[in-house]
């Protein structure tokens, strides 16, 4: 130890203290006391803050015998490692606030703010779970509260949560999302857009369920089609509609030959099915197929002459995934236009998901 001044300023008080009176240099930069600027330095004689470490990249600091913390630098990194020997089990890691545990880090990496038991769920190893607790109290809840600078601009993002899949590079990393925009008048209407946004192969990233802010819901790839012929149908035992208006979700198989046309369920769920169809003759029938067996087949009656006439009739199916439906005709007799269906108010073949 050097004192640069004079051995008189490091005394005694009545009491016992040892008091130094200036600075104080261990070893030139071993420790360092800035007196003048109420610093301390360790491996700098020239401390910047009132406690200034540094060092060669590694362990800058360590408390604790077993169970230590250390603090870690090295190069672009910055670390606070909890037991950094694994001397002990289970080892936790906590904030604490007024004397209360407020965030905690434990042995799985789960995150638990408010809650001591961020795994409560018990979904087990290997998954990361972040849990946010009320305080106690009937009027409290639990919130996270994404806040972004839209920057005052006209229909963009805001605040977004993002589902990443570290198996997966490039685009397809992003699997999922959940997106908050700004309203496209939010200068007179405070109200935004939430987006549901997935991946898939054909769409990419891009969103499949928009909310608008009055609680418009669009859903752009829902399964839904508008059917229908262009001229007459004259055969028989046949697929009716091949022509479409519509086909959202690209799930009718339409044939523009007018042998028939095929809606696949693209997943699992209640589909809704109607047909308006004009019929020429008494004996004339027609059928919604569920994987080519008759769902349900209609058969008017009460006509003894022949003359056209419409008929609507409508279906709710519970399908899986990948089974199709068709309209198929039949009739007997003769007629040179026993069925007719060709759009709009001549008659038409739709569907769409439910649920």
């Amino acid at each position: 130890m050097s004192l640069t001044r004079d051995l008189a300023r490091l005394h005694s008080d009545s009491d016992g203290n040892l008091i130094l009176a200036n600075n104080l240099t261990v070893d030139t930069n071993t420790l360092k006391v800035d007196a003048a600027n109420n610093r301390v330095g360790i491996g700098t004689a020239t401390p910047a803050a009132p406690l200034d470490i540094a060092g060669s990249n590694g362990v800058l600091a360590k408390l604790g015998a077993t169970t230590e913390l250390q603090i870690y630098a090295d190069n672009n990194e910055i670390s606070f490692r909890a037991d950094a020997d694994n001397d002990e089990n289970d080892t936790i890691f906590t904030f604490d606030i007024d004397n209360s545990e407020k965030v905690r880090f434990n042995t799985l990496g789960h995150v638990g703010i408010g809650t001591t038991a961020p795994d409560a769920n018990s979904f087990g190893a290997g998954h990361g779970i972040l849990a946010v607790a009320s305080q106690t109290g009937s009027q409290k809840t639990a919130m996270l509260n994404l806040i972004g600078d839209g920057n005052n601009t006209d229909a963009t993002r805001v605040a977004s949560v993002f589902f990443n899949d570290a198996s997966a590079t490039g685009a397809g990393a992003t699997i999922a999302g959940v997106e908050a925009y700004r309203a496209s008048n939010h200068a007179t209407d405070p109200g935004a857009n939430l987006k549901f946004v997935t991946n898939s192969t054909g769409n990419n990233y891009t969103p499949k369920m928009t909310i608008a802010g009055r609680g418009y819901v669009n859903m752009e790839y829902q399964p839904c089609f508008y059917a229908f012929t262009t001229n007459d149908i004259t055969s028989n035992g046949v697929n009716l509609t091949s022509g479409n208006g519509v086909n959202w979700g690209e799930a009718f198989d339409q044939d523009n030959n007018f042998s028939g046309g095929t809606f696949t369920a693209p997943i699992a769920g209640k589909y809704y099915f109607s047909v308006m169809w004009n019929r020429y003759i008494v004996q004339s029938r027609i059928a919604i197929r569920k994987n080519n067996s008759n769902y349900m087949r209609w058969e008017p009656t009460g006509r003894t002459d022949e003359a056209w006439e419409s008929q609507q009739y409508s279906v709710l199916l519970q399908l899986a995934a990948n089974d199709y439906v068709t309209l198929f005709g039949e009739y007997s007799g003769s007629s040179s236009h026993p069925y007719h269906m060709g759009g709009g108010a001549w008659g038409h073949f739709c569907g769409h998901l439910v649920a």
